[in-house]
């Protein structure tokens, strides 16, 4: 009994410390990819030219290192990894559905196109609207930046009214932007259990016929229906998944343009070792009046 009672005490100790683990490694991992992230984006920054950030705004550079790299760690620690697990726990469960039944497991699948093609049509939208938030995000941010940077002249001018409804504006923008966002990102999950729900009605009906024509009894229907609720699960789950991180994408793809920006001053691939230079500073026909009468 006492035996029992320590080991039933010394698993949960080890899975705490397991699951303590694994959280500062998460943690860890993802602050580290964060870190050299942002440092990339930093350095790209200095060498880019003043022409482009005067054409795109301190608050665009602001934006893209702490929103836009941000992204990165979402991605990869709490959408793609749930991502592939879900794709094999729905390997599993089709394996598991084949073996029992696979004319049902070959009905079950027969949403797959049409959770397909309303995959692929909500992704164009949901990634316009995402593109269309973080523009209009980074639209208010530039008016905070803009008037901070210039906060004596607009109280010189008492134009601290003007200011707020200014940035009331765009931030109104920017709301109506995700409502319109959240729209389509629901839109989209009704669709997905609202097909799932029809396969498995599809399943139920084609598995009560078989029943009733004596090919398989109704615990194996039962057994079936259990196991096809699961196989769904995860077609779910990569659903919505997949809806959240076209907002994720939108934030990398504004990083990785940054990455892909190009200096105004090309450096040469193999360029000329210079070697200690003299020379001399001659000043012509330079003269420090106003005119021929000054």
């Amino acid at each position: 009994m006492l035996f029992a009672v320590g080991l039933l005490i010394a698993v949960t100790i080890l899975t705490q410390i397991q699951t303590l683990a694994l959280g500062l490694l998460k943690t860890y991992t993802g602050e580290r990819l964060l870190l050299e992230f942002r440092s990339g984006l930093f350095a790209q920054m200095q060498r880019l030219s003043l022409y482009y950030h005067d054409a795109k705004g301190i608050a665009e550079s602001l934006y893209n290192v702490q929103y836009d790299a941000a992204a990165v760690q979402t991605v990869l620690a709490e959408r793609f990894i749930p991502l592939i697990g879900s794709a094999f726990t729905l390997l599993g469960m089709l394996y598991v559905t084949m073996k029992i039944d696979w004319q049902l497991a070959l009905v079950a699948l027969l949403i797959s196109p049409i959770l397909f093609l309303i995959s692929k049509f909500y992704r164009r939208r949901l990634r316009g609207g995402a593109r269309e938030v973080k523009k209009l995000e980074k639209s208010a941010l530039a008016v905070v930046q803009e008037v901070l940077g210039a906060l004596r002249v607009v109280k010189a001018f008492g134009k601290e009214e003007y200011e707020r409804h200014r940035f009331v504006r765009r931030s109104f923008e920017g709301m109506r932007a995700r409502l319109k966002l959240a729209l389509a990102e629901g839109k989209y999950n009704f669709l997905v259990g609202l097909t799932s729900a029809i396969g498995t009605a599809t399943v139920l009906f084609v598995g009560f016929r078989q029943v009733q024509s004596g090919i398989i009894t109704l615990g194996d229907l039962m057994l079936m229906m259990g196991y096809v609720t699961q196989l769904y699960d995860p077609l779910k789950t990569m659903g919505k998944n997949s809806a959240a991180l076209q907002s994720y994408l939108a934030h990398i793809e504004r990083a990785f343009a940054l990455l892909d920006e190009l200096p105004e001053v090309q450096e040469k691939t193999n360029p000329r070792s210079l070697v200690r230079a003299t020379g001399k500073i001659a000043f012509q026909n330079v003269s420090f009046s106003y005119g021929q009468s000054n």
